[in-house]
């Protein structure tokens, strides 16, 4: 079964192995990102924009993906460029949600959250945001899932992502709350997500977190 995936965040750290999965599986691939392109493999197509431009968004829908994987986040806020906690995991998810309702709601949607996100959603705003964008997919009526990695650890283009760089600088929010945060290896995500979405299109999940 082939499918054509349209992917948000494909050229990030989970992105890429997600990517890399679904080509070794003779799907075709559809990455929208701001960046430049990094594969020039045959079944990849690239649409340059912004996740929060609702008019790039319907070019990316108008070339008719069977499913759209989110996987567009951040860990910390940079506000001299209108990068912050809600613009990218709420707002971002509500423009697309909305797109969707608009193109074909029959498009499923796979969004990436994090393991914490109902407990820490009164705590700190990586963690609301989160909460709030899962309740906008809820409430859309949209096919879906959720996943709610605890915090991923692999190698990105040399560099060795672990919980202990993560935290020696500070940057990853962790609420203060009494939940455990098991670091889980990129390439189980990554394979998981494939799975779910190919679950999804033979009908055999229904939508879940």
């Amino acid at each position: 079964m082939i499918i054509k995936v349209l992917i948000f965040g494909g050229t990030g750290f989970i992105g890429k192995r997600v990517v890399k999965l679904l080509l070794e599986k003779g799907n075709r691939v559809i990455i929208f990102s701001h960046k430049r392109k990094l594969y020039e493999e045959k079944g990849v197509e690239y649409i340059n924009g912004d996740i929060l431009d609702k008019n790039a968004i319907k070019e990316a829908l108008d070339l008719d993906p069977d499913l759209v994987i989110n996987l567009v986040g951040i860990i910390r806020e940079i506000p001299k460029r209108g990068i912050s906690f809600k613009a990218m995991h709420f707002d971002a998810v509500e423009k697309l949600v909305n797109s969707l309702l608009d193109f074909n709601n029959n498009i499923p949607l796979i969004q990436m959250s994090a393991n914490g996100v109902e407990t820490g959603k009164d705590i700190t705003d990586y963690f609301k945001y989160k909460y709030k964008a899962e309740e906008k997919i809820k409430s859309s009526g949209l096919k879906y899932a959720i996943i709610r990695p605890s915090i991923v650890i692999g190698e990105d283009e040399g560099i060795v992502k672990d919980l202990s760089s993560i935290l020696k600088f500070g940057i990853f929010p962790l609420p203060k709350i009494n939940v455990k945060f098991s670091p889980i290896r990129v390439e189980v995500v990554a394979e998981r997500i494939v799975g779910i979405a190919e679950d999804i299109l033979k009908g055999k999940l229904e939508s879940n977190v």
